[in-house]
């Protein structure tokens, strides 16, 4: 299995293809717990995608929510704004300029995308794409 992972922490951008056993080794700041942490954060945020699933809007391929912080089943901090790449999560008026965080999750030919940024009250939209 290949995760990216963009914009979250201090990591820009990183892939890694996975294996059924991952040893990560580097210098203390080099972004390892931030890799797990970001991949526990998207699992978890999809999980909170399925237990909210009623308020779900289609659009094509992929499913949107507006959450608050405190929705999320886990974040590596209570303030989801900051896990933003070096500033805070911000909105914008448009979808296409916002800031997001976004993962990715391709196994064979299957590929999924999670992103998450800044919605206009306030809260954050989570956008699955390619559910699989």
């Amino acid at each position: 299995m290949i995760v990216a992972i963009n914009k979250f922490k201090k990591i820009d951008s990183a892939e890694l293809e996975l294996g059924q056993i991952n040893i990560f080794i580097g210098t203390n700041n080099s972004g390892k717990s931030s890799f797990i942490q970001g991949i526990q954060f998207a699992i978890s945020s999809c999980q909170t995608l399925k237990i909210k699933g009623g308020n779900w809007k289609r659009h094509p391929e992929s499913f949107t929510l507006s959450l608050d912080s405190t929705d999320f089943i886990y974040t590596p901090t209570r303030h989801i704004g900051n896990l933003y790449h070096g500033k805070r999560l911000t909105g914008s008026r448009t979808r296409d300029s916002r800031n997001k965080i976004s993962f990715s999750l391709t196994e064979n030919d299957s590929s999924s995308t999670l992103e998450i940024m800044r919605g206009k009250n306030g809260g954050f939209t989570t956008v699955l794409h390619n559910k699989s």
